[in-house]
């Protein structure tokens, strides 16, 4: 079984059999997995693997990519799930018996372990299981690998059937959740959640957001075209140049943030928009008086990212919006595969700053 077509929308998984590993091979005519020519939301499709499941039920994992009705999309390539079915001759098939791979697809099949008696379970039931545990505790894991209890300042993320979900990290425990990434390895000391309790804190480093480097920034990836970020920033570093705020990030060339900066003294609300190697200042707005805090969002459609803030959380002021296709690998130079990824940033513009910006909370929903 293999992935062939290349990359884009030719993309399909063929697969071939044979009494043994050496051949001859038998090809299968047509792919087991493939939505070329036709218009659906999920493309791309290849790179599959079978497993079998605890009731004797195949599946499939394999990858593709949500576009939009433009063509294009900024989730980059997520990982799919789908049920097999066997056909009559013995080939694997990987479109529920419909010809394609649906956002949704109904199952019938049982969820219980291998040797324990099956239970009986109400259609629905099981998503109203995962909906309430959403209030409960989880398995985070830290940076180290290890795992601990998490069942205060909890994400409470939930997904509907809807595709609708939303969650909130208060940063209350001593590991970071486990859907929170780095940009690359962080350099030593640049973040900490113990400075200062139930906060966030980033260090701004000399690498900034279109360099490669040890930039501080942890984020999470977006999942959802049409969503928003928000965060309480304080930036405690009084050096001028010193910065802070929410970023959506497709690489180093392609960018788009809301923060606070210091400038001759003064804190100093922006937006700036970077696209294809070029940086552009889109609004600066004085706030002197708010001692360095400032509530900050960026609100995404399919086809833009707004840019926000707020003094005090509840009136917000839209201070600028970037085009989503600029961010999304379609726009890329050369192959880019990967989606972009929201989050918060601290940078000392060339230089490591002694003081830190702090990060009350960080939510999302869509």
């Amino acid at each position: 079984m293999a992935a062939s077509g290349g990359t884009a929308k030719e993309h399909r998984e063929i697969i071939g059999r044979s009494s043994s590993p050496y051949g001859p091979f038998e090809e299968l005519a047509e792919p087991i997995l493939t939505h070329r020519g036709i218009g659906h939301p999920i493309q791309y499709l290849g790179h599959a693997d079978l497993i079998e499941g605890p009731d004797g039920g195949w599946w499939a994992v394999f990858l593709g990519v949500r576009l939009g009705e433009d063509g294009y999309g900024v989730l980059g390539r997520e990982t799919y799930l789908a049920p097999v079915s066997w056909s009559e001759d013995g080939w694997p098939m990987i479109d529920n018996n419909d010809g394609t791979v649906g956002l949704e697809m109904c199952v019938e099949r049982s969820c219980y372990v291998a040797g324990e008696e099956e239970p009986d379970v109400e259609p629905g039931s099981r998503q109203r299981e995962f909906e309430d545990a959403s209030e409960e505790s989880y398995e985070w894991a830290d940076i180290q690998g290890k795992s601990t209890e998490h069942s205060d300042g909890i994400a409470k993320a939930s997904v509907q059937e809807s595709g609708r979900y939303g969650g909130r990290h208060e940063f209350t425990r001593s590991v970071l959740p486990y859907d929170l990434v780095f940009l690359r390895n962080p350099a030593e000391h640049s973040w900490s959640l113990e400075e200062r309790p139930g906060w966030l804190a980033l260090r701004g480093q000399p690498a900034g957001l279109s360099d490669i480097g040890q930039t501080a920034f942890i984020g999470r990836r977006q999942q959802q075209f049409a969503a928003e970020w928000s965060t309480l920033l304080e930036l405690e570093a009084q050096e001028d140049g010193a910065e802070a705020g929410l970023c959506v990030r497709m690489n180093e060339r392609a960018h788009y943030e809301v923060g606070m900066i210091r400038r001759d003294g003064q804190p100093l609300v922006f937006a700036r928009l970077t696209v294809q190697g070029q940086s552009r200042l889109a609004a600066e707005v004085p706030v002197s008086g708010s001692a360095g805090r400032v509530f900050l969002k960026i609100a995404a459609d399919y086809q833009e990212y707004g840019l926000l803030y707020s003094m005090d959380g509840e009136a917000w002021t839209r201070l600028a919006a970037g085009q989503a296709y600029e961010l999304s690998p379609q726009a890329a130079e050369g192959n880019a595969f990967t989606g972009v990824v929201v989050g918060m940033y601290a940078a000392g513009n060339g230089r490591e700053l002694p003081g830190f910006a702090y990060f009350d909370w960080f939510a999302w929903q869509s």
